[in-house]
């Protein structure tokens, strides 16, 4: 039988096992607010802090109805995983131990 944690990696999709590690590794709670492409598990990052504020994630282009942010990848999973690209994930998923102050960051909604 999995536990919770194992579960909900499993719900997720989230399978890089070969960069997260086992589930037994994994800090509790952190499988539920990660996003499959992020580079570590999520909340692992600055308190309070978003992939949306980070160099790495590669947002920055805006659904056209709603001018909302689209989904992204995120640059330090795709250097880590050796991949060209990574799953993308919303803006608002909690940032990781990669974490890195984007100077300029862009607004959630289109102006």
């Amino acid at each position: 039988m999995q536990d919770d944690s194992e579960a909900t990696m499993t719900r997720r999709g989230i399978g890089s096992k070969n960069l997260l590690g086992t589930t037994a590794n994994v800090p509790h709670g952190a499988a539920a607010v990660t996003w499959p492409g992020q580079a570590f598990w999520g909340n692992s990052g600055p308190r309070g802090k978003t992939c949306r504020l980070c160099s790495f994630w590669r947002g920055g282009s805006y659904r056209e109805a709603i001018g909302s942010l689209r989904d992204a990848s995120c640059a330090k999973f795709e250097s880590l995983m050796a991949v060209d690209t990574g799953p993308q994930f919303p803006h608002s998923a909690c940032a990781c131990k990669y974490f890195m102050e984007k100077a300029d960051p862009p607004p959630v909604n289109r102006v």
